[in-house]
């Protein structure tokens, strides 16, 4: 199949006193080489998608410097309280099940209206000491309600929301909030959940700890559950600091579902003059798959893939 498909996208940024709105409207085409009667009985080549909407937001701050809790080590205390929403409506020509599905990223894409409605509450505070003081945010907190029309495909589950890009949203009504606290410099804790209503009951849940032995070491532990594909995973990583120029991961997910080593990865990575070098060898036994690979990543770009295995 050959296949061409372009997207634009427009945006026009106006602040209403103290609230930030984005109105946007996207636009994108898709040309196919032959029409799919025989996958979905359409006959038409050329899909025309269309998606318009706007996100809104707005910031409330209080600060209060007698905060002072040697235990927790808060120094002062600021909260940034920040409302957003998202509002948008997407049409198509071709929906995604009369497609098949070469890249999800082309043929699935979300389909009627949606919104979602959320804050996020950062506190922050200040370490370091007299003349050394410094800017922590000590507690993330996000919440987020996702409500999508009965058009949209609802079944997806767990349900997902991406906000810089709606059309690749996947299910229906759903909460999700996360979580980060910075106990100390070295200690730090992750989480995040998310209710799908269609089903009722909770979609997916992790959480994980980072522990930072400075300067050279560091480790994770990260356990995740998915309901729906009863997937229960254990992971635990570390890096280590070899040189000023190497420096060695390893992680290991297991699969408690099955009982299995889901995957084991070894990361060597070493510094160039604007470069970052990493050789990643893993081997997966539940898919019985091994490779080895190498990566060039330019200075200032972090590959997710990494930090999997290098914990965030």
């Amino acid at each position: 199949v050959t296949r061409l498909d372009t997207r634009h996208e427009i945006q026009a940024p106006i602040k209403i006193g103290d609230i930030d709105v984005v109105p946007y409207a996207a636009g994108r085409v898709t040309f196919y080489d032959d029409d799919f009667k025989a996958f979905g009985g359409e006959g038409d080549n050329v899909r025309l998608w269309g998606i318009t909407g706007a996100r809104l937001h707005t910031s409330l701050t209080r600060t209060d410097l007698q905060v002072e809790d040697h235990v927790l080590n808060l120094h002062g205390l600021r909260h940034i309280i920040e409302p957003s929403a998202d509002v948008f409506l997407a049409a198509t020509t071709l929906s995604e099940e009369d497609l098949p599905v070469y890249d999800p990223d082309v043929e699935s894409l979300a389909n009627g209206a949606g919104a979602r409605v959320g804050v996020r509450h950062t506190f922050q505070t200040r370490r370091g000491g007299p003349g050394r003081w410094r800017r922590v945010d000590w507690l993330v907190v996000n919440t987020d309600f996702v409500a999508r029309s009965d058009d949209a495909d609802i079944s997806a589950d767990p349900p997902r929301f991406f906000s810089y890009r709606p059309e690749f949203s996947t299910g229906g009504d759903h909460f999700y909030s996360d979580l980060a606290w910075q106990l100390a410099d070295g200690f730090a804790l992750q989480a995040d959940a998310t209710h799908n209503f269609e089903s009722n009951q909770m979609a997916q849940w992790h959480s994980g700890l980072v522990i930072n032995h400075r300067p050279d070491l560091t480790y994770s532990i990260d356990y995740s559950d998915i309901d729906a594909l009863s997937s229960r995973m254990l992971s635990l990583g570390f890096t280590y600091q070899l040189t000023s120029k190497y420096q060695i991961g390893v992680n290991q997910r297991w699969d408690l579902e099955q009982n299995k080593n889901r995957r084991t990865e070894l990361i060597l990575q070493r510094e160039l003059p604007r470069w970052t070098m990493a050789m990643v060898a893993f081997y997966d036994e539940v898919d019985n798959d091994t490779s080895i690979s190498i990566m060039l990543i330019p200075h200032g770009i972090r590959s997710s893939r990494m930090l999997g295995a290098y914990g965030r």
